[in-house]
């Protein structure tokens, strides 16, 4: 059972009571991950062979019951994205790309981080007492995305803020994702005197909503942290979430 959050207006002093924020598409982690006792093959590139269906199904059993005995009903479903050959440097098999996506229903503070979602499956596959019919090399466990993710954003943000505050914006860089890639922190570099304030950096990225593609901005959950002494640098937190097949953002507060 989640018990909302209480917060006090800043207006009246009065106590209310607020609805853990949750999101409107469902938060995938994507993950990549070595099967080394499962030799590659051609048929493994077509998802309608029975080599791919039946390594597909060892797959998806394996992450779907280690995820859901780790975070019950939080938990969705899992998705096989692709097979492929292992870099003949690494070893020889198959990699296989996943994506374990939670239900969309779950508050975002409840969503765990990145790191988390990796160390889950390393633990599970690690330990002599779990026997699983598919073989996962622990050490090849890694999250992706994040590069992607990044581009993107600094892709389509960057030139708004530079058109909007030509005399002082340098550079936009986003420093991480977690729960997910569902909470996304970016730095936003400026040159002082001009720099602008929070409230201006706000409206520029609700202003931005209406431009920018494969992420949507929710104007009313922007969260803009800045230094106040001299305005040089702000940060803000963006709350994402992607869909299986389109990546889509979404905005929200995390205060």
């Amino acid at each position: 059972m989640t018990t909302a959050p209480k917060t006090t207006s800043s207006t009246t002093g009065a106590s209310s009571t607020a609805a853990p924020i949750t999101l409107a598409l469902e938060p995938v982690y994507s993950l990549s991950l070595d099967l080394g006792g499962e030799p590659f093959s051609n048929a493994l590139t077509d998802p309608s062979s029975r080599e791919y269906i039946n390594l597909e199904e060892r797959v998806i059993n394996t992450c779907s019951a280690i995820y859901k005995k780790e975070f019950g009903n939080k938990f969705g479903h899992c998705n096989v994205k692709k097979f492929s050959a292992l870099p003949p440097t690494r070893a020889t098999g198959t990699e296989a790309a996943i994506e374990v996506v939670f239900n969309r229903t779950t508050p975002i503070a409840d969503l765990p981080q990145n790191n988390v979602i990796a160390e889950v499956l390393v633990k599970a596959v690690t330990n002599p007492n779990n026997t699983f019919n598919v073989s996962i090399n622990p050490a090849s466990i890694k999250v992706l995305a994040f590069k992607n993710r990044a581009a993107m954003i600094k892709g389509q943000l960057e030139p708004i803020f530079l058109r909007t505050f030509p005399s002082s914006f340098k550079t936009l860089e986003v420093v991480s994702f977690r729960s997910g890639s569902v909470i996304n922190t970016i730095d936003l570099n400026f040159v002082s005197p001009f720099a602008p304030n929070n409230t201006q950096i706000a409206s520029t990225l609700i202003n931005a909503a209406s431009s920018v593609s494969g992420f949507d901005i929710e104007g009313s959950s922007i969260n803009v942290n800045g230094i106040l002494s001299s305005g040089v640098s702000q940060k803000m937190s963006l709350v994402t979430a992607s869909c299986l097949v389109l990546l889509s953002w979404l905005l929200s507060s995390q205060q």
